[in-house]
């Protein structure tokens, strides 16, 4: 679940800015995703992405869920791979944004997405 509370977060020197905290509760749900056909995917610790470095190169739907329109990321595996060749204009570029991590996917399908159970109250 994310928090409509939005705050910065200083670290040394650097601000970081409109933070939104993800939250583990009884109310959340359990989500199975899979690609079928990616081609490419990332994985970040969440705490290392430069959230404030976003131009108008990035666009799209952006919440926990990411479909991107453009992003810097297509643009390196479409001039490093030959996916964009084999696949024209079959390609997508996906980020889920969990509690720890950040995942982004470059696929030709879109995911098979399944509600596994909602999560055991601790």
């Amino acid at each position: 679940m994310t928090s409509e509370t939005v705050q910065d977060v200083l670290i040394n020197d650097k601000v970081i800015s409109e933070n939104r905290l993800l939250s583990v509760n009884e109310n959340g749900t359990k989500f199975n995703i899979s690609f079928h056909r990616y081609v490419a995917y990332q994985v970040f610790n969440e705490s290392f992405l430069n959230f404030n470095d976003w131009d108008e190169y990035e666009t799209g739907e952006f919440n926990t869920f990411c479909i991107f329109k453009k992003s810097r990321y297509m643009g390196f595996i479409k001039n490093e791979t030959i996916a964009d060749y084999i696949f024209p204009d079959e390609l997508k570029h996906y980020g889920v944004y969990c509690q720890n991590h950040v995942v982004h996917i470059i696929s030709t399908l879109e995911p098979v997405i399944e509600k596994i159970s909602n999560i055991p109250q601790l």
